[in-house]
């Protein structure tokens, strides 16, 4: 989102950030609607365990998600912000789908394995702008963050008794807090920025995601890098959760 600001006198000093005083904030609406795709890649840590269930006294089988999860099914991904003078509310809101099936290594036998990957990622913002400049924004922003995931897994135990099924499910609510803004190289480019952590019912959460940006009269265009991360608390599916990869975005302004 592009910032237009009236001009106002600066200090630099040396060895630390370039601030504004006494900036001219609007007082009156505006926002940015986003559209965008994200190709993540999952990184995880800790095994789906699939019991037998078949009287065979096996032990269950660990099954990683690093090893399957390697295709994208769908994805519909969106952000939504509002400022007035200045205050703002930010949304980001992100779904995908991924399922793959391979034959993998378990317990030294090489099974055929299916893994599907359905997850909802929601956050909600409020913040305050404490730096406007020509140059450079920063925003301190606190909210919630909604992450519901859910894996499911099948197995072929030995190629003759029929495929193991088991569905697990995660769903984490977390406060955050945190950073978000841009640096305006030029009246177009501009590297636009945000980072966050927090906890709840995670042990902790955490964002970065930084790149480069594009503005005109039409909107914005961004590529940028975002890595989500998670460490769940030890009774939870899984011990560690990641996403990262790039995305590209339009954002329109009103």
């Amino acid at each position: 989102m592009r910032y237009e600001r009236a001009a106002c006198s600066r200090l630099l000093i040396s060895g630390a950030l370039l601030f504004a005083t006494n900036p001219v904030y609007a007082s009156e609406w505006s926002g940015s609607a986003s559209l965008y795709f994200w190709l993540p890649s999952i990184d995880a840590s800790g095994n789906l365990n699939v019991p037998p269930n078949d009287g065979s006294g096996e032990d269950p089988l660990p099954v990683d998600p690093n090893q399957v999860l390697d295709s994208l099914d769908l994805a519909l991904m969106g952000s939504f912000e509002v400022r007035y003078d200045k205050y703002l509310f930010l949304t980001d809101i992100a779904y995908l789908d991924m399922s793959n099936t391979k034959s993998v290594n378990i317990l030294n036998t090489s099974r055929e394995m299916e893994l599907g990957f359905e997850g909802w990622q929601s956050s909600y913002y409020g913040g305050y702008a404490v730096v406007g400049s020509d140059e450079l924004t920063v925003d301190i922003i606190a909210g919630l963050r909604y992450f519901s995931m859910e894996f499911e897994v099948e197995v072929d135990r030995n190629n003759i008794v029929k495929q193991r099924k088991r569905t697990f499910y995660e769903g984490l609510l977390d406060g955050v807090i945190g950073l978000k803004g841009q640096y305006n190289i030029t009246n177009q480019w501009f590297i636009p920025y945000h980072a966050d952590v927090g906890t709840g019912n995670s042990d902790l959460t955490y964002q970065l995601i930084g790149g480069v940006g594009y503005g005109g009269g039409w909107g914005d265009v961004e590529l940028t890098y975002r890595h989500l991360a998670w460490h769940l608390k030890d009774n939870s599916i899984l011990n560690t959760f990641s996403l990262s990869g790039f995305s590209i975005a339009y954002g329109y302004n009103f």
